[in-house]
């Protein structure tokens, strides 16, 4: 039985991933709506394998015939056009590393490359064009193992479907929990995490739950789950552990569809608005929304760096619109009119093995692409992104371990000792402080743990500083420098006064401080190189957009003073060299001062050193510190 509400529920999923991918603020949780998606997609498909298997029709070959014609023709298209698009607007190693996201998109093994890709320093997931496959290639994971699994049920042990579903669906999302405290990103990307939504789906297809037994019951379930999911579009959040935030959007999907059980036709004002005409019709093209959106945004995003204005967000969801009605009508419904019979079948097989090898082809081709593709400018400011401290990769340490102070780098050759003791965003300072004829420094850099000693990202950051702080009591008094991402410090508050404690044991130690402000991140999905040189090589001009001091940045200054002004300790505020007036530099000497877009380079770090005065401050308090 056709259910328009279910249709229209496609289109809250959709509109729900789009709003969320143009304005996360505004719709935090939004990203659950591919949650739902999974919901829907594991009813309608097991509906449709159930059906089959109770009247005896059902054939493997039907059914995958019917998947490739759904999913790939739309795809294909896509990944056409968007691989034009590539062509013009990427970077040569941006290109290569699309092409291997390209083969692994029509192979459905796009989540295994994402997932291997999502390391501290990798490309930020807002420029990976292909990113939002990764959902396809988990559905088609699972329904290359799960059609199979249903069929042997039917078969052999059709009284224990039920009973196996359950299990299963218990057995996925304990082990999704379990992954989710060490590995969030594999909890995020594999179907083994991720099989017990479609599962969900599947059990409701298979009515695992008894029908309702009121239309009252049903109405009020209905409008539960379509609260529930509205909900999690906005109370929602990233920052949530995933598998608590994706479980209220799964329970509102399944009420929704449970709700439609027992009667004629869904009831209640929920049903009747999922029902209306213009929804239905976003559901119906959802596929195609959804597709499209993501590659366009991203596009965009790299054109277009920065918070997307409200004229280029209208001028998104058009272009939007646009592609998902071109293959509604273009592809995805001429093609769901043909016939379909064994002759059919293998045409279709052969043309879809022919348009994968194509694909595969087509994308180790562009791994493969030569280099060379740049003016000599724009591969200059392109090879921006490898400007960093040439003892970050054995220097720098991760945080998976608590590291000894006397294990750590001494950098340079100096009588007076300097430690910096930082996150990720100390390295390279330390690198250029020890170019300093007359230091020589002791790196303490751990990514994404700072002084303050609080971290979301590395749960063992307060031992690492508690142990630092330990150590450092047995020595004699140093200059110890301090330096963090102060700019993203706004999001957690209490890293302020965390990181006053910190100073306060180093000043009890008899240690000089001095604290060095951070410099503004760049606005932007993409690294500050990477935009310097797609514009060079697009001809677009430089003024295009403004990298300016970030709020974050405005807010850790006046903590920097009122701190320093408490505690009588030093400090350098880097935004007042490196952004006069407001408005920063983007390159020093031709090359960009960011490497990636938030961690100063080598080049700025050592114009920096000198034109702050930093390095005169660590004269004077050496000497200072040698008088006492």
């Amino acid at each position: 039985m056709y259910r328009p509400d279910l249709d229209g529920l496609r289109a809250v999923a959709v509109s729900m991933v789009i709003a969320f991918h143009l304005n996360e603020e505004q719709v935090p949780g939004g990203f659950t709506g591919v949650d739902v998606f999974f919901v829907l997609s594991g009813f309608f498909i097991t509906s449709q394998i159930a059906d089959k298997l109770r009247d005896g029709s059902f054939t493997f070959s039907d059914f995958y015939g019917r998947r490739v014609r759904r999913i790939l023709p739309a795809l294909v298209v896509v990944l056409l056009i968007t691989t034009l698009a590539a062509f013009v607007i990427l970077l040569p190693e941006e290109l290569r590393q699309y092409g291997r996201t390209l083969t692994a998109a029509v192979l459905s093994v796009s989540n295994l490359i994402f997932w291997a890709r999502s390391d501290y320093f990798a490309a930020p997931a807002e420029t990976e064009l292909l990113l939002h496959t990764w959902s396809l290639s988990v559905e088609e994971q699972f329904y290359i193992i799960f059609p199979a699994c249903l069929f042997l049920l039917y078969r052999f042990g059709k009284t224990k479907i039920r009973s196996v579903l359950l299990v299963g669906l218990l057995v996925s999302f304990l082990g999704s929990c379990l992954l989710g405290l060490s590995y969030p990103d594999a909890a995020f990307y594999l179907l083994p995490s991720r099989a017990w939504e479609l599962l969900v789906g599947a059990s409701l297809a298979l009515r695992v739950v008894p029908n309702a037994t009121s239309t009252s019951q049903r109405i009020w379930m209905g409008t539960l789950g379509a609260v529930l999911i509205v909900s999690s579009a906005f109370l929602l959040s990233e920052n949530m552990v995933l598998q608590v935030a994706i479980l209220v959007p799964v329970a509102g999907s399944a009420l929704l569809i449970w709700s439609g059980y027992g009667g004629p036709h869904p009831e209640g004002v929920a049903c009747r608005v999922l029902s209306a005409r213009p929804i239905v019709f976003l559901g119906r093209i959802s596929f195609g929304l959804y597709l499209w959106h993501w590659p366009i945004i991203v596009l965009a995003r790299l054109v277009w760096p920065g918070e997307f204005s409200a004229l280029q967000q209208a001028t998104i969801l058009a272009l939007t619109f646009f592609g998902a009605i071109c293959s509604w009508v273009f592809v995805e419904q001429p093609i769901r009119r043909q016939a379909w019979n064994w002759t059919s079948g293998k045409s279709l097989a052969a043309a879809g093995a022919m348009v994968i090898a194509t694909a595969v082809v087509t994308g180790e081709t562009i791994r493969g692409w030569p280099p060379g593709t740049l003016s000599p400018q724009a591969a200059r400011l392109a090879q921006g992104a490898m400007d960093i401290s040439p003892f970050r990769p054995s220097c720098h340490r991760s945080g998976r371990s608590v590291e000894t102070v006397s294990s750590a780098c001494i950098l340079g050759h100096g009588k007076t000792m300097v430690t910096v003791f930082s996150d990720s965003h100390g390295t390279e300072l330390a690198a250029a402080l020890s170019e300093i004829p007359e230091f020589r420094v002791r790196q303490l850099t751990t990514s994404s743990c700072s002084p303050a000693g609080l971290s979301r990202q590395i749960p063992l950051c307060g031992a690492i500083v508690r142990a630092t702080l330990s150590e450092l009591v047995a020595e004699e008094p140093t200059i110890i420098v301090l330096t963090a991402a102060f700019s993203f410090w706004s999001r957690d508050p209490q890293n302020w006064p965390a990181f006053e404690e910190s100073i306060a044991a180093l000043q009890a130690l008899g240690h000089a401080i001095i604290v060095v402000g951070d410099v503004p991140p760049f606005a932007s999905a993409t690294s500050l190189p990477k935009y310097l040189a797609r514009r060079t090589r697009l001809g677009i001009s430089m003024n295009g957009y403004d990298y300016k001091v970030s709020p974050g940045i405005l807010q850790s200054d006046q903590e920097i003073r009122g701190l320093a002004a408490r505690r009588g300790v030093g400090f350098v505020l880097l935004d007042a060299v490196l952004c006069p007036e407001g408005q920063c530099m983007m390159t020093i000497d031709g090359a960009p001062v960011l490497f990636d877009d938030h961690h100063m380079s080598m080049t700025a770090a050592r114009y920096l050193v000198k034109a702050s005065g930093l390095d005169l401050m660590l004269r004077e308090t050496a000497k200072t510190l040698g008088s006492r």
